[in-house]
């Protein structure tokens, strides 16, 4: 049993992360996703998930055809025509839409279900969710910001709508709607395997055993986009469709136990995306430049810690600073990590576990400090881990509080952003480097080293090199890859 899905999606570039990795996180196989020519870094954002997951792009042709409807018709036949003799489910959703199954692990058992054998297309009910009360739009993980919803939504008045999982072998591409698809209706199911009794493109409303969560308005910031993108063709200048939508009745933390494994997968793709923004940055301007891809280089190799020092790590409560559940640096009790001096007459140390696998930091661009950070004494027998790439502190909260993970959160260093180091006789393997900084370099002088070395180079090298580039330069590199890509 394969499941795909298809996306037709613009300007979402807050959300459109997230909503790619929720729908890898719940087990969909494939993704086809139909950019309408965005403009703030979502089709960037697109290329560089599909470095990494099985996702298919496409921009339409606005010259050709300039009625939204027809484009957006138009590319979820293009998905049906690809899917055939591939997938046997295809599922089509907008951008503020996300699939959950309810008390199954993943979405092929759902389908597998043996009441969906005969089905042909199976409708799934919309589940509407009010803003939280939010009012700016920020990258964290939709379904972790919005629980609130709307317990008792009316059948009527766009509540009762669905969105639909086609067989792709027996949809017609005769296309009137993007709710209810062309399939024969004595095959049509609804969730729990009956058929749907249709009311135009409605029924009533189901969520016992899958719901398509609809965040139509999000925060208040998503909502005045979503007007401007679509003012004069489907929505007016007017609160209206905020009023009658944003109903926060009650919270839904039930789909948050697919979070955690979504916000692994966001971390992955914002990686991918921050080396591809370097490459546009630093290496486009060159003849013959070669393409940094996560996918085409090793990520660390390792040595024998004889010649390297190593520290256990304290905050300034004396807690140990460990792995928790969710492989995130925190004060919970779990694995150990450690911190190694890099070579070289500098103040960089490198975040490492025994297995050396990748260690993942909250509020970490790019997931760059999981490999290089800045150590700064702080005068009184202490010291700060500073982000050499954003220059934000880590922040360890003392154990009598509710979240425990570090975070690279803070501007200066207070009490929280204090720890002690202490040497320790390690016998094991650590990160290694082939790159031995002595001074901070310039951006001319890290690019000569990228040119010269990108073939032999590990991501752990290339971070080295990058925290080296000194203050003035690495704030011009980034300000390089903001205009490239917003939101970097």
């Amino acid at each position: 049993m394969k499941v795909a899905c298809a996306l037709f999606v613009k300007n979402e570039i807050h959300d459109i992360t997230g909503w790619i990795a929720w729908h890898f996180a719940i087990g969909i196989d494939h993704l086809y996703i139909f950019d309408d020519h965005s403009d703030d870094g979502t089709w960037e954002v697109i290329q560089a998930a599909k470095q990494i997951y099985s996702i298919d792009s496409y921009r339409t042709n606005i010259k050709e055809e300039r009625d939204f409807y027809i484009r957006q018709e138009q590319s979820f036949s293009s998905a049906v025509k690809q899917a055939k003799g591939i997938y046997d489910w295809l599922g089509f959703l907008d951008g503020d839409e996300y699939l959950y199954i309810n008390n199954f692990p993943n979405v092929v058992d759902y389908f597998s279900q043996k009441k969906f054998e005969k089905a042909y297309g199976i409708a799934i009910s919309w589940c509407v969710y009010g803003s939280n009360d939010k009012v700016i739009a920020n990258n964290k993980l939709t379904v972790d910001q919005f629980t609130k919803y709307n317990i008792n939504p009316p059948d009527a008045d766009g509540f009762g709508l669905v969105k639909s999982f086609v067989r792709p072998e027996k949809v017609s591409l005769d296309y009137s709607n993007p709710h209810k698809l062309n399939v024969n209706e004595n095959h049509y199911l609804d969730e729990n395997g009956n058929v749907v009794e249709w009311r135009g493109a409605t029924k009533k409303v189901n969520w016992e055993h899958a719901k398509v969560m609809h965040f139509i308005c999000r925060s208040m910031e998503h909502y005045v986009s979503r007007i401007k993108r679509r003012v004069n063709s489907d929505l007016s200048d007017s609160i209206g469709y905020w009023d009658h939508f944003n109903v926060n009745d009650a919270d839904d933390f039930a789909p948050l136990s697919f979070s955690e494994s979504a916000r692994s997968i966001m971390y992955k793709i914002n990686r991918a995306r921050f080396f591809n923004a370097l490459k546009y940055a630093c290496v486009f301007p060159y003849k013959n430049y070669k393409v940094i891809s996560l996918s085409d280089h090793i990520v660390y190799r390792t040595e024998h810690a004889k010649d390297v020092d190593v520290f256990e790590i304290r905050n300034i409560n004396g807690d140990f600073l460990n792995l928790n559940q969710s492989g995130r640096i925190s004060s919970e009790p779990g694995e150990r990590i450690y911190l190694c001096k890099l070579k070289g007459n500098n103040n960089f140390y490198s975040f490492f576990q025994k297995s050396c696998e990748s260690i993942i930091l909250s509020n970490d661009t790019g997931g760059l400090a999981s490999f290089c950070v800045a150590v700064e004494d702080t005068g009184d027998g202490h010291v700060a881990i500073r982000n050499p790439y954003e220059y934000n502190y880590l922040t360890s909260p003392p154990s009598h509080c509710d979240n425990l993970e570090a975070s690279f959160s803070a501007k200066k260093i207070l009490d929280w952003e204090k720890y002690t180091l202490k040497k320790i006789d390690y016998n094991g393997k650590v990160p290694y480097s082939s790159v031995s900084i002595n001074n901070e370099i310039s951006i001319d002088d890290f690019i000569h080293i990228l040119r010269n070395n990108i073939d032999t180079m590990s991501v752990y090298d290339f971070c080295v090199c990058l925290a080296s580039v000194m203050d003035t330069d690495i704030f011009t590199l980034k300000s390089c890859m903001r205009n490239l890509i917003p939101y970097t």
